[in-house]
């Protein structure tokens, strides 16, 4: 299959959270409400089979719209996504919630993405309890206090690369395709849809991980394999090539969205991949 461009393949595996941060749609119930509602084991299990069919050496993220670790069932999803001889890269993100009780599976991951919303002083003490994973990377931790909103928190001062690297990054918090009032709208390519697969609990696959609002589907995991829909759903690939051009009037979160444009060198990559 022409899978070659998906780099990422993203699970949501909960539409709950044990938080519900001034700048996340969660922070107001009546634009995205908690819900309970996780996706199955069984389903996981599926959809990883056919990642290692496909024998994809990309990078697996338990993350999503949620906080992973209150599917009931997280620590199977570990194990799995952990099993030995994997081919793929793997990487979980998490606002550490019962941390302690996850690091023995967490510390075997290939990254691990840990954001403390609640004070400096715990972000310091993480990053000193929890400095590496297994195989010697840097754990990649960030502070991001909750009670700012996005506007608040992307004119924040910059901050070091948590890898350790000389590069400093500036905070760039979207609206979540226009779902949060206050962003600006920009116009120019963007290659999420070719770029990385995003699976609900549901097993829909959707479109982008930044489309809180609309959720648009092409098809589920439980009856189709996730790839030949990357490959032949004649709707995606439209989006995706039109996204990929600079149309973002192609869908309405889309149209909406300020996540920056995508590097013009990786833009002509795909251009020249994509078929």
């Amino acid at each position: 299959m022409n899978t070659e461009l998906i780099n990422q393949i993203d699970f949501n595996i909960t539409d709950l959270c044990n938080r519900t941060c001034a700048f996340c749609p969660r922070g107001n119930a009546e634009i995205y409400p908690n819900n309970n509602e996780n996706m199955t084991l069984e389903l996981f299990n599926q959809a990883m089979q056919q990642i290692d069919d496909e024998r994809f050496t990309g990078t697996i993220i338990i993350a999503g719209r949620g906080e992973s670790s209150n599917n009931p069932n997280f620590v199977q999803f570990l194990e799995r996504l952990l099993a030995p001889g994997r081919r793929y890269r793997t990487q979980v993100t998490t606002n550490g919630w019962k941390l302690e009780k996850w690091w023995p599976w967490y510390r075997q991951l290939d990254n691990l993405v840990l954001n403390t919303y609640t004070t400096e002083a715990d972000f310091e003490a993480r990053r000193a309890k929890y400095p590496r994973l297994d195989n010697g990377e840097r754990i990649e931790d960030y502070y991001k206090p909750d009670g700012l909103d996005i506007a608040q928190i992307n004119v924040a001062a910059d901050f070091a690369d948590p890898k350790g690297s000389p590069v400093r990054f500036k905070h760039q918090f979207n609206h979540r395709g226009g779902l949060i009032a206050g962003g600006v709208a920009v116009q120019g390519p963007c290659l999420h849809p070719l770029r990385g697969l995003f699976i609900n609990f549901t097993g829909e696959l959707q479109m982008c991980c930044n489309d809180w609002s609309y959720q648009i589907g092409f098809g589920n995991v439980k009856n189709e394999n996730m790839f030949k829909i990357f490959e032949q759903h004649t709707g995606y690939r439209e989006i995706a090539k039109r996204l990929m051009n600079g149309d973002r009037s192609v869908a309405a979160p889309c149209a909406a969205c300020d996540v920056p444009c995508s590097a013009p060198d990786v833009t002509e990559h795909y251009r020249k991949k994509f078929r």
